[in-house]
């Protein structure tokens, strides 16, 4: 009896047991699907950020790509740039040298051209005035031995004698004329020999109205050609002319001191055919008008008629 009542009491728990087990097991396994689908659901938003991820990745790798080639290309300007301006300083520093060169080789020449024709007008003047101190002394003994001839009786073969040597003589001093024709163009001074102009009565009215042009140097043989005369006064314009009426005029040099150095630089051209110098053109950086010369218009040229008188301070 007490066997079979335990049986029925163990069936009883069985069956009690599986009735209470399934409703337990139901809810174990909605809970498990839940947690499976939340697994699942986390696992997908993984493998985005896993190929975001690698997208992004692959982006920066092309960027970085880009960047590198971008820092090429500024290293390859910047190399070419520095070559570039190391040719660039180079090319100065030979134009510089080249320049220097150059300048120090022009005032090389400017100064023995100078020096040369300083020599040249010093030994021209000696030898001028050597030639005119011969000249004279010649013509004091041609004079000498006409008196003598002139005066009481003298022998034959004497007088002879002295015809010989006057006719000698006259041929030494036409070769000093013809050696003086030959110098004086080239001293450029007052000693050229100018044509005459003829000579003009200069009636200068007690109150003129002062009326001043101006020019850069003798450009025709004569003087001045008016289509070279100026109204206005510049730092080449080396002649003043102060009108003296219709067709006469004075003539000096311009006190601007830019005329003067012009005039200094190249003095033979353009002071020599107008100017009487009292000294040597070396001898000063200045130049003062001692005297005004003139000028008188004929047709389109204003000739000289006197020279001006000038010194080198």
């Amino acid at each position: 009896m007490k066997k079979h009542t335990f049986f029925y009491i163990s069936y009883i728990g069985i069956i009690v047991g599986i009735l209470l087990s399934y409703p337990i097991s139901s809810y174990a396994n909605e809970e498990t699907q839940e947690l499976i689908d939340t697994v699942k659901y986390f696992n997908n938003i993984v493998l985005k950020l896993e190929n975001d991820t690698s997208k992004l990745r692959s982006t920066i790798r092309k960027k970085n790509n880009e960047i590198l080639k971008l820092n090429e290309q500024v290293s390859v300007y910047q190399n070419i740039k520095k070559e570039k301006n190391s040719i660039l300083e180079l090319g100065k520093t030979i134009w510089s040298f080249t320049s220097f060169i150059l300048i120090i080789i022009l005032v090389l020449i400017f100064y023995f051209y100078k020096k040369k024709r300083s020599d040249e007008f010093f030994e021209l003047s000696n030898t001028n005035r050597d030639l005119k101190s011969n000249y004279e002394a010649i013509r004091g003994e041609k004079k000498r031995l006409e008196k003598e001839k002139k005066e009481g009786p003298i022998r034959m073969a004497s007088d002879n004698s002295r015809e010989e040597e006057i006719r000698q003589l006259h041929l030494i001093i036409q070769e000093l004329k013809d050696q003086l024709s030959k110098i004086q163009p080239l001293q450029g001074t007052n000693n050229i020999q100018k044509e005459k102009a003829p000579e003009v009565e200069w009636d200068i009215p007690k109150n003129p109205i002062i009326i001043k042009k101006y020019a850069t140097y003798p450009d025709d043989p004569d003087g001045f050609s008016v289509n070279t005369i100026k109204d206005t006064q510049d730092n080449r314009t080396i002649y003043v002319l102060t009108m003296q009426g219709e067709n006469l005029a004075t003539l000096k040099i311009s006190d601007n001191p830019a005329s003067q150095k012009y005039a200094l630089n190249n003095s033979t051209h353009l002071l020599g055919r107008a100017c009487e110098y009292r000294n040597s053109p070396n001898e000063g950086n200045k130049i003062v008008t001692l005297k005004e010369g003139k000028l008188v218009k004929s047709e389109n040229v204003w000739r000289i008629t006197e020279l001006v008188q000038i010194q080198f301070q």
